[in-house]
């Protein structure tokens, strides 16, 4: 994460080519610095990979100007809450 931001900051403005961070599971490089709004912890997936030791589904998406997602589906066809921090996202 910190390789990353370092990156991030010596790139100035947009680039549709610009990488973004995938997938990084921030509660495991951070215990306790993150924990899900009530009404949104109660979380079948998560619970029961956490029970039976399996990898989770708890992913930090992060990008600057230009970064995009492909169109896909969602891990086991579930659905992920998304939250912009700054800036705007086009949602196409």
């Amino acid at each position: 994460l910190g390789a990353f931001l370092d990156a991030e900051a010596d790139l100035d403005g947009f680039d549709e080519a610009r990488a973004y961070l995938k997938d990084c599971h921030l509660h495991r490089a951070a215990p306790g610095w993150y924990a899900a709004p009530p009404g949104l912890d109660d979380d079948f997936l998560n619970r029961h990979c956490d029970a039976c030791g399996l990898d989770d589904f708890r992913f930090l998406y992060l990008g600057g100007a230009g970064t995009r997602t492909p169109v896909h589906a969602d891990v086991l066809a579930s659905h992920s809450w998304s939250a912009n921090v700054c800036g705007e996202k086009r949602w196409w």
